[in-house]
C-alpha cells in the first residue's frame, strides 16, 4: 500500500499545493493589511491639512470681520439696534429688576 504511486507522488504534490496555497493566502492578507495601513494614514493625514487650512482661513476671515466692525463706528453703537436690543439698560429696568 505504501508503495503504490497515488502514495509516492498524488498526496506529495497535494501536500506541496496546499501549502503554496497558505502561504500565498497569508502573504497576500500580510501585503493588503500594510496598504491598507498607509492609505488610511494618508488619508487622515490629507484631512487634518484640510481641516487646518480650513480653519486658519476662518479665523483670518473673523479677524478681518472683527477689524472691520471695530472700525465702523454704526455697528458699535446703539444708533441702528431696536429699542429690546440696547446694550445698556436704563435706570429704570434696573430698578423695575431689583423690586421683583
Amino acid at each position: 500500500m505504501f508503495n503504490s504511486l497515488k502514495t509516492k507522488i498524488i498526496i506529495p504534490v497535494g501536500i506541496v499545493l496546499i501549502a503554496l496555497v497558505v502561504a500565498i493566502i497569508v502573504y497576500t492578507a500580510i501585503a493588503v493589511s500594510g496598504l491598507t495601513s498607509d492609505l488610511t494614514d494618508e488619508r487622515v493625514s490629507a484631512a487634518a491639512n484640510m481641516a487646518a487650512a480650513r480653519f486658519a482661513d476662518v479665523a483670518d476671515r473673523f479677524l478681518i470681520i472683527a477689524e472691520s466692525t471695530a472700525n465702523n463706528h454704526i455697528v458699535t453703537s446703539n444708533e441702528l439696534l431696536p429699542q429690546k436690543w440696547t446694550l445698556r439698560k436704563t435706570s429704570t429696568q434696573t430698578q423695575g429688576h431689583m423690586r421683583k
